[in-house]
């Protein structure tokens, strides 16, 4: 899902792994899906005059072109360590709780929320 994103160089994986101890690979999934969608999501709100042209004209080979040529030029900002959000200590305390998790990964995840 990440294989092809540009990172900020301050970008750390083990920050990331400390982040996400004890999270299930769903949520991991769902936590890089919402990250890598970020930029994009800003770029879309930073430039809708320029989207919005493109995409009300009527479609020939032509627009094809020029709407790929706007999807080429396109260059969005790299990933952070930010992008990636990850539970509250409360959040991942009270989901312990509902499912009566108390092992050894969940006591890491709550730790490394501190």
């Amino acid at each position: 899902m990440l294989k092809d994103v540009d990172f900020e160089p301050s970008w750390s994986l083990g920050e990331l792994v400390d982040m996400t101890a004890g999270m299930s690979g769903s949520d991991l999934k769902e936590m890089c899906r919402n990250a890598a969608i970020k930029p994009l999501r800003e770029y879309i709100r930073t430039n809708p005059v320029e989207l919005q042209r493109s995409k009300d004209r009527p479609s020939s080979a032509e627009d094809d072109i020029e709407r790929q040529r706007l999807r080429d030029s396109i260059k969005l900002r790299p990933l952070s360590i930010h992008d990636f959000e990850t539970p509250s200590k409360t959040h991942a305390q009270m989901l312990a709780q509902a499912y009566n998790l108390n092992d050894e990964l969940f006591t890491l995840r709550a730790e490394a929320l501190d």
